[in-house]
């Protein structure tokens, strides 16, 4: 009877836990297989909701909300098992994510024993004793108070097109990056490790990948690294790790989203502040913007027409897939002019020409170039370099605007 008590007991509040820790997550990104199982979810139809998330999770392994989702869904299917697993599995990729402190306030009540063991796990180590870069199956040390987060720390970088390219420390060896708050991760290919004598990931994907030049997928790997940029030092960071990058490695969202930044183009620099430390907007000139998942999307006029779109510095030029264009009435003219862009998942062919306007905040631009390609994976167009460049802003990701200074 006791028995039966003390289990009655733990699905209570198991039950009340996971109402707690749903109304703290994040907004999920633009998926049609994440909208769908959310929608079910919503409707507490949790059985129909549970292979949509899954689907969503195959499709994007970068972002930690489908993961999230699914590992709720099953424990409000009272498969605890695999509820446990998935969300092992966020806390191995995604440490630092709001969805990890949820997915261990859920394993807290699920398996209190494995959370203690996890937080005593020695560097590099996970609590089963598996090296971190060994692939999806291990965990991520802890890394609270072993980071160097600073205040404030500048960081200066070079121009390679309209990419910020930054100095940058990967295991104690040199590298450019781009800085990009475009990219949801830290993305490097297996050229770039064995190019700096580190040991890429071996054995089988941990997941599929995909970006602008392809609407297909590409495999890829999780390992962790240590990573400094001025002084910035995350150790035993997670990052993710493709068969081959025709770009520069990426420095992307996870790695500065503790920060409030400053870009000064002018001035070639990035001024990165903790969230913490009292910063003070000096510019009345705000654009909101909300996440999905690290996604910063704001809301452009295009030719008058609202157009969300991920505010990416590693995008030189504004871009859209063919269907993105349709969607808000731009036309591909005959005299485009034919070019590629690439990305991730290669290279692929490039319609270019100029829209008569767009406007986002104070910036109001006529004759603006953007490129529309034949094929990609992104969800939502690109905001790129050539409309923003000409004003220094600040990411301040505490109050979720972008403040703009015309320089």
């Amino acid at each position: 009877m006791k028995k039966k008590i003390r289990k009655q007991n733990k699905i209570l509040l198991v039950a009340s836990l996971i109402n707690l820790i749903c109304a703290y997550e994040p907004t999920a990104m633009a998926d049609p297989y994440f909208d769908q199982g959310y929608k079910l979810y919503s409707q507490k139809k949790y059985h129909a909701a549970a292979p949509y998330f899954e689907q969503s999770v195959n499709n994007s392994p970068w972002d930690s909300t489908s993961l999230y989702y699914a590992a709720l869904t099953y424990h409000q299917l009272r498969n605890l098992t695999k509820a446990k697993a998935l969300y092992i599995n966020l806390l191995d990729r995604f440490p630092d994510t709001p969805a990890a402190l949820n997915a261990t306030a859920a394993l807290s009540v699920l398996d209190p024993n494995y959370i203690r063991k996890r937080s005593f796990a020695p560097a590099g180590k996970s609590s089963s004793g598996l090296n971190s870069t060994s692939g999806i199956n291990s965990i991520a040390a802890p890394r609270h108070g072993q980071d160097n987060l600073p205040q404030q720390s500048r960081v200066y970088f070079t121009s390679k097109g309209q990419s910020f390219l930054i100095d940058a420390q990967i295991n104690n060896r040199n590298i450019k990056m781009i800085f990009d708050t475009g990219a949801s991760t830290t993305l490097l290919g297996k050229n770039h490790l064995q190019q700096l004598g580190i040991s890429p990931p071996s054995g089988n994907p941990n997941g599929q990948g995909a970006g602008v030049g392809s609407a297909s997928s590409l495999p890829i790997w999780n390992m962790n690294v240590d990573i400094k940029v001025g002084d910035i030092l995350r150790r035993g960071y997670p990052i993710v790790v493709q068969e081959n990058l025709p770009t520069d490695p990426l420095l992307g969202q996870t790695f500065f989203n503790d920060f409030t930044y400053t870009i000064d183009n002018g001035a070639h620099n990035i001024l990165f502040q903790k969230k913490e430390s009292g910063y003070r907007a000096s510019t009345a000139y705000q654009v909101p913007f909300k996440k999905e998942g690290t996604h910063l999307i704001v809301s452009v006029e295009i030719n008058g027409k609202p157009c969300e779109m991920i505010f990416d510095t590693g995008a030189d030029r504004c871009s859209f897939t063919k269907q993105q264009a349709k969607a808000i009435g731009i036309a591909i003219p005959e005299d485009a002019e034919e070019g590629t862009s690439t990305g991730i998942s290669g290279t692929t062919k490039t319609s270019v020409f100029q829209v008569k306007r767009m406007k986002l905040g104070p910036i109001d631009k006529s004759n603006v170039s953007i490129g529309v390609v034949d094929e990609s994976a992104m969800r939502h167009p690109l905001l790129g370099q050539n409309f923003f460049n000409d004003f220094q802003y600040t990411i301040d990701n505490a109050s979720s605007v972008i403040n703009f200074v015309k320089r």
